[in-house]
């Protein structure tokens, strides 16, 4: 079996991923991503998972990602599918992982693995100092959003005083918002300080 993750997440994965399968017409639950299963079902996948980091690093290539991806891995269409299935244990290798970077795939897949061992993954990419209130007011709004859901969330006649299961899913997803506006407003930032703007 094909896998890059450690065998500590996979307990991890399993649980969270478990009956994630959306019917049709149903809403997918905060803090699930969403990406295209075979035969054109929608699966949802749990946030902070390794398939929700594959999906969005495949939808980084564009319309007709599966046909993309299984064209620079060299495999057929339905096996690129089956890395992003939740209910699949097909795993990306990392050296196919490095292919999909070199041609243009997200880096969503890096960002999951550097949280998973406890870094934070900061872009490299240089912004002008015009980006530098974009990037701080955007910032302010996903910490906005993350104060005023884990307000309610401590609040929550179902789970008074703590972060239950659902709800630290759905603060994954905006804290790791947060982690990449902090590095776009870092890169703003750097590059007014050292006079490139």
């Amino acid at each position: 079996m094909n896998s890059f993750h450690s065998s500590g997440v996979a307990p991890a994965e399993k649980a969270m991923r478990a009956g994630q399968a959306l019917r049709p017409g149903q809403a997918m639950r905060p803090g699930q991503a969403r990406a295209k299963g075979s035969h054109g079902m929608m699966k949802a996948r749990a946030a902070g998972t390794i398939k929700a980091a594959v999906a969005a690093m495949y939808e980084k290539l564009g319309p007709g990602f599966l046909a993309k991806v299984g064209g620079i891995l060299g495999r057929k269409s339905s096996q690129a599918q089956r890395y992003a299935d939740p209910d699949s244990e097909s795993h990306l290798r990392i050296d196919q992982l490095e292919l999909l970077l070199i041609h243009g795939g997200g880096a969503q897949v890096v960002e999951h693995l550097a949280l998973r061992a406890g870094y934070v993954l900061v872009p490299l990419d240089t912004a002008s100092a015009a980006q530098i209130n974009a990037a701080v007011e955007r910032l302010g709004r996903e910490f906005g959003e993350l104060f005023g859901d884990y307000a309610a969330a401590m609040s929550d006649a179902r789970s008074p005083g703590r972060v239950d299961e659902a709800e630290a899913r759905r603060l994954l997803a905006i804290s790791e918002r947060v982690i990449r506006g902090a590095g776009q407003l870092r890169a703003a930032l750097l590059t007014t300080a050292e006079g490139r703007a």
